[in-house]
């Protein structure tokens, strides 16, 4: 079911994982270079884009506290361009703006951040011009769960003309634990709170 929803869309990306064999990863010359990539089982990878969720940071550790600021663009794997999930998702959508980026040549981007992804009670607040953040900066993003997606709990505007990103947030929503949570410049406390970051604008 989940293929054939992927094909009828025909506009899906999904996720995929830059890797480094043990040799590469243990070469100090070689620290950003990859030479494979781990991808979606081809049921649903052959109707779909795939782009890489990779970050740099200066965490040594997956399990470390991560700070993101910026985000490669593209790497060459295996003698083709692999775009990052944010650029490929811009592609989709306009891919005069995702020329201009990759025109720029620049082997790393800073990120210029200006809003925020928050749970919210989207029955209640997604069509009101309201800031219920907790940030100084515009709400851009909203979380829904997949509960409330399944009960309908959800005004349908809220996805129509946008670009729609289904990922795993923690067990529900809310959920204070650190796995693959980044801090960003947008916390109005800049420690111990965790932004998931937004990149899809």
């Amino acid at each position: 079911m989940l293929s054939n929803a992927i094909q009828e869309a025909g506009n899906v990306v999904l996720v995929s994982k830059l890797l480094q064999k043990t040799a590469t990863a243990n070469d100090p010359e070689a620290i950003d270079f990859y030479d494979s990539l781990e991808i979606s089982d081809p049921m649903f990878d052959q109707y779909s884009s795939h782009a890489f969720a990779n970050f740099p940071t200066d965490a040594d550790w997956q399990e470390d506290v991560k700070q993101c600021r910026s985000f490669i663009p593209r790497l060459m794997v295996n003698g083709k361009y692999e775009n990052a999930f944010a650029v490929e998702l811009c592609r989709k959508y306009d891919s005069t703006k995702t020329n201009k980026l990759f025109a720029r040549d620049n082997y790393e981007e800073l990120v210029n951040f200006r809003g925020n992804a928050e749970i919210l009670d989207v029955r209640l607040t997604t069509l009101r011009n309201k800031d219920l953040g907790t940030t100084n900066f515009k709400l851009l993003c909203y979380s829904i769960d997949i509960a409330d997606v399944m009960q309908g709990n959800f005004d349908e505007s809220l996805f129509k003309d946008k670009i729609v990103i289904m990922t795993f947030l923690g067990d529900y929503p809310g959920d204070p634990a650190w796995e693959d949570k980044y801090f960003t410049p947008l916390n109005k406390k800049v420690a111990g709170r965790p932004t998931r970051i937004c990149l899809a604008e």
